[in-house]
């Protein structure tokens, strides 16, 4: 069988003249595609392609121009192949077989029927170049080979040229459309694959989303995102994410350009790159992230960046944290990638802390003037003082029994790291009197604390002794 044939029609040989041209495109680059070269240009009469007497069934043994299995093309480059197409018949015979190729990408979503194809007819099989049909029956003894029952189905290895790697239906695989035509009868004459022009305007048969064995690759990254460390303790603070970006694809390959963060935007970009939109949390801190950077199949990228997470009003559990990373790949044109990944970090809770202080002031008489301090050791919120009470006398914030006067009022707020200070006067009778202060308090998640003062024996005759430090 003769090569495909797309720079012009007078280019498509039979024979020998045909076996010769193939030999020589193996080793030379394949011919440059040119208009005019599809069923209907062939045709002297507008074509409806009804019929479905022969069609290309399959694909089998796909092969560069060498010989080598291809199995992967480049999503809109072009390049050359040779395959075995089975091509089968339901007929008893039909004569002057024509198999069209859309070689670009067929845009007219037509077949083979208009744009830019390449044009074959049915040669016996050629040992030197591999082209051709292993089981060619010629019924009319022209030129053109045909097909009959009892050579269904003809394998025949066709080298298709400038093909536009495009995958139209989005299955992973090379779309190959192609229009078949024939003869219902042995009256024409043929001996150039122009001649394989349909024998009425039905007898042809096309198939826009024909599929061939080749995986159309375009570009992918996978992407994940870790946090460091899990969490804080409340306030909170600064953690580290950390970002790496893998080109998962097998041999295409992908640029990054943008890295996006739900909660600071922009992490790192390249100056021709929109900004991400701003994150709720403000912008990031620092970071060791830089771009462009082009990643080869199987390629990865780490970096990392500082940010912010905070709390004044009790914890934070879930925080989720999204980065997306944007790029392209390197088909042509360019396809747009991306992939996220997040992390969660936490603001967890701190239980409250608080100490109480116990001096002697003065002594008047069996009449003793004390002072209260109670201290928040607790710097991550404020405290509320709801009650303090004293072992001796009760209750320290108003005027009863043997309190004869205070300062001390409830509830109080303290500030975190902050204190509360107020005097009291009490009476007591005897050589000595020993009590210590209990106050309670309580955070902003009603968490209470009951811390006691040191205790404190006061004597009559002014001897203070202090067994607690």
């Amino acid at each position: 069988m003769k090569p495909m044939n797309v720079c012009t029609p007078r280019l498509a040989l039979s024979g020998i003249g045909a076996l010769a041209l193939a030999a020589l495109s193996l080793a030379t680059a394949g011919p440059v595609r040119a208009a005019g070269t599809c069923i209907q240009d062939k045709a002297d009469k507008s074509l409806v392609c009804t019929a479905n007497d022969v069609r290309i069934a399959s694909a089998e043994n796909i092969r560069d121009l060498r010989g080598n299995p291809i199995s992967s093309c480049i999503s809109g480059q072009t390049f050359s192949f040779i395959a075995d197409f089975r091509v089968q018949t339901g007929a008893t015979a039909r004569y002057d077989v024509g198999l069209f190729f859309a070689t670009d990408g067929d845009p007219n979503y037509d077949g083979a029927r208009s744009g830019v194809c390449g044009v074959n007819r049915i040669d016996p099989k050629d040992t030197t170049t591999g082209l051709g049909s292993v089981n060619y029956v010629n019924l009319d003894g022209d030129g053109c080979g045909d097909i009959n029952t009892s050579h269904n189905p003809q394998i025949v290895s066709v080298r298709v040229d400038n093909v536009v790697c495009q995958d139209s239906d989005a299955d992973g695989l090379l779309n190959l459309p192609n229009c078949t035509s024939w003869a219902q009868n042995s009256g024409n004459i043929c001996n150039t694959a122009d001649n394989t022009v349909p024998g009425s305007p039905s007898k042809c048969a096309c198939d826009i989303a024909f599929n061939i064995a080749i995986r159309v690759e375009l570009g992918t990254i996978g992407v994940t995102k870790d946090a460091s460390p899990a969490s804080l303790p409340e306030p909170g603070g600064e953690f580290t994410f950390t970002v790496g970006a893998t080109n998962s694809a097998q041999f295409t390959s992908v640029a990054l350009d943008r890295i996006c963060d739900n909660h600071y935007g922009t992490v790192k970009k390249v100056a021709t790159a929109a900004d991400c939109t701003a994150g709720s949390l403000g912008t990031i801190n620092s970071t060791d992230c830089s771009l462009p950077q082009t990643l080869g199949p199987g390629d990865s990228y780490s970096c990392s960046f500082k940010g912010n997470v905070t709390s004044n009003g009790g914890p934070l559990t879930g925080v989720t944290d999204v980065v997306t990373v944007f790029g392209h790949d390197s088909n042509s044109p360019p396809r747009a990638v991306q992939g996220s990944d997040s992390a969660q970090v936490a603001v967890t809770d701190v239980a409250p802390t608080a100490s109480v202080v116990k001096t002697f002031v003065d002594l008047a008489c069996a009449d003793v003037h004390y002072r209260v301090r109670v201290n928040s050791s607790d710097y991550a919120e404020s405290l509320q003082l709801t009650a303090l009470s004293d072992s001796g006398f009760g209750s320290l914030t108003s005027v009863h029994d043997n309190v004869l006067s205070t300062t001390c009022s409830v509830p109080r707020t303290i500030a975190a790291g902050d204190y509360y200070e107020c005097d009291f006067r009490a009476h007591f009778c005897g050589e000595s009197h020993t009590n210590k202060v209990t106050a309670t308090l309580n955070d902003v998640e009603n968490n209470v604390v009951s811390p006691d003062s040191n205790s404190l024996q006061v004597d009559v005759n002014a001897a203070l002794h202090d067994p607690q430090p």
